[in-house]
């Protein structure tokens, strides 16, 4: 069943309805002002007596100047029209809930994407790559693991973690939280600074979470920063690497920790 519009569609009546009669005959020639309709196809019309009563029909058959209707439609009354009221094809409320029914994203594809709507060209390889597109939800996993403490070296473009994470991970997890937690722990008048990044091993930067801070005349005091990174879980490296990029310490007190907090999984 398919619901039809055409534009400016009307017409006068050239004989007379009954209220019970189901065949309104328009005006010689101007059937062609309303859509023609296959098996299974009709549109909705309003008639208007000359006291502007209105009642809207559903129109299942059209043969030239000849309409065969439903009366009554959409809470209107069926009442008797005299030769020259009019009939008009207008918009109305179940026309359109019709037609949004008739709407069918469930088979959406790149093909029947058109240039003039959203061309499947449109959409550049690196913005939604396929694998992450999942029909589910998504799962979120709370982990703890510990993958470095204390660390207070100068060691600059480094890599100081290099994890086998195939353990905690599986083929659906697309991307790691991770922090980095800082202590200061010296007298005042103490400095330094550590930056870096995670990054899944054999990815490249933009698979990268970065992290910086410096710390001076803090006393004591601790932070954690989270930092989340995307992740391939099918890929045959699950290995959690951080390197570091530069890095300053002034007192074996400051240090900094790695840890692996969760991950998320495609359902």
């Amino acid at each position: 069943m398919s619901v039809k519009f055409s534009n400016n569609g009307h017409s006068t009546l050239a004989a007379s309805l009954t209220s019970s009669g189901t065949s309104i005959t328009v005006a010689s020639g101007h059937g062609a002002r309303f859509p023609s309709l296959s098996s299974g196809e009709y549109f909705y019309a309003t008639l208007i007596d000359a006291s502007n009563n209105l009642e809207i029909v559903k129109v299942t058959a059209r043969s030239t100047d000849v309409l065969t209707v439903t009366r009554a439609q959409e809470g209107t009354t069926a009442r008797a029209y005299a030769i020259g009221d009019r009939i008009e094809l207008r918009v109305t409320a179940q026309g359109l809930a019709d037609l949004i029914g008739t709407v069918d994203l469930t088979n959406l594809s790149a093909s029947s994407l058109t240039s003039g709507t959203l061309a499947a060209a449109r959409i550049a390889d690196d913005s939604i790559p396929t694998a992450k597109l999942n029909d589910g939800p998504f799962n979120i996993v709370r982990e703890n693991v510990t993958l470095l403490t204390g660390f207070n070296t100068h060691a600059s473009s480094t890599r100081i973690v290099h994890r086998d994470m195939s353990a905690e991970l599986n083929s659906k997890t697309i991307g790691l939280y991770v922090t980095v937690e800082f202590q200061y722990n010296a007298p005042a008048n103490y400095h330094g600074y550590c930056t870096g990044y995670y990054v899944q091993d054999g990815k490249g930067a933009t698979a990268q979470g970065r992290f910086s801070a410096a710390h001076y005349d803090w006393y004591y005091n601790k932070f954690e920063t989270p930092i989340f990174i995307p992740w391939d879980g099918g890929a045959s490296n699950q290995y959690l690497d951080f390197y570091t990029t530069s890095t300053h310490f002034t007192h074996s007190g400051n240090t900094y920790s790695f840890y692996y907090r969760g991950r998320i999984d495609r359902a």
